[in-house]
C-alpha cells in the first residue's frame, strides 16, 4: 500500500488498503487476534481505509496538430484556375453584327 501511494496510484492503495480490512475481519473473526488487541487493530485498519482517496490520475491527451492548408478548401485551386482560364467571372459584352 504504501508503495502504491508512494507512485501516485491511490486507488490501487485504496483496493489494497480495503482488502486489508477484509483480511483483518475475517481474522478477528476466526479466532486469529488476540482479544485485546482486536478493538485496536481493527480501528488502526478502519482509519487507514479512510485515510486514502482513489483520486484517478489525470490523462492528458494532446490535441491534433492543424493542417496547414493556408485557407485553401480542396479542389478549390483547379476550380479557381478553370475558372480563370475561361473568362468566368468576366462581364461579357453581345458582339454586334
Amino acid at each position: 500500500m504504501a508503495r502504491a501511494l508512494g507512485t501516485g496510484n491511490s486507488c490501487r492503495a485504496l483496493a489494497l488498503a480495503q482488502r486489508l480490512q477484509q483480511r483483518t475481519i475475517a481474522a478477528i473473526n476466526d479466532g486469529k487476534v488476540a482479544a485485546g488487541l482486536q478493538e485496536q487493530l481493527s480501528a488502526a485498519v478502519n482509519e487507514l481505509v479512510t485515510r486514502v482517496r482513489c483520486v484517478p490520475p489525470v490523462v492528458t491527451t494532446t490535441p491534433a496538430r492543424p493542417t496547414h492548408d493556408h485557407g485553401k478548401q480542396k479542389g478549390h485551386e483547379k476550380r479557381h484556375e478553370k475558372d480563370h482560364g475561361k473568362g468566368y467571372g468576366k462581364k461579357r459584352h453581345k458582339k454586334d453584327d
